[in-house]
């Protein structure tokens, strides 16, 4: 778990990543379950980029 955690805060401190965190994801407002869907959808890829951006290396 120690390493995990590790892992995250070093993951955080990366420019690339602290940017497209910062990022408002989700807009607040009325959107039609297609559009909310098309959201998350896209959130998740973001998260997925992110993830693969600064994935641990294997030692």
């Amino acid at each position: 778990m120690a390493r995990i955690d590790s892992e995250a805060n070093r993951s955080l401190q990366v420019p690339e990543v602290k940017d497209k965190l910062a990022t408002p994801a989700i807009e607040s407002g009325r959107a039609t379950p297609e559009e909310r869907t098309t959201t998350l959808d896209d959130e998740m890829e973001r998260i997925r980029m992110l993830v693969k951006l600064d994935a641990p290396r294997p030692e």
